[in-house]
Formats: structure tokens, sequence, C-alpha cells
């Protein structure tokens, strides 16, 4: 259960990053232009955190 709740935390924290664009400003970017990306690079590195990975 711990594990599933860091990934959901790292997610979100992605998904505000990609939709907030502060690390790709023009939207270009293939995984931090989009909370979409964004949200699925936060939950690949929260697995990698949680020691999923």
């Amino acid at each position: 259960m711990r594990s599933i709740i860091i990934i959901a935390v790292c997610a979100a924290a992605g998904a505000a990053i990609g939709y907030s664009q502060v690390l790709c400003p023009n939207g270009q970017c293939a995984l931090t232009g989009s909370w979409q990306g964004g949200a699925l690079l936060g939950a690949v590195i929260g697995l990698l955190f949680s020691g999923g990975g």
C-alpha cells in the first residue's frame, strides 16, 4: 500500500509540473510538456523511489 501512495504522489507532482510547463515553456517537450507526460514520468520515478523497480 505504501508503494502505491508513493507512486500516486509522484505522479500527481509530475502532472502538476507538466501542467504548469515549468520545465518546458513552449510545451514541445515529449515528457514534461503536458500533464500526461509529467504524470507518466512522475509515476516511473515514484516506482523507482518505492523500491518496485
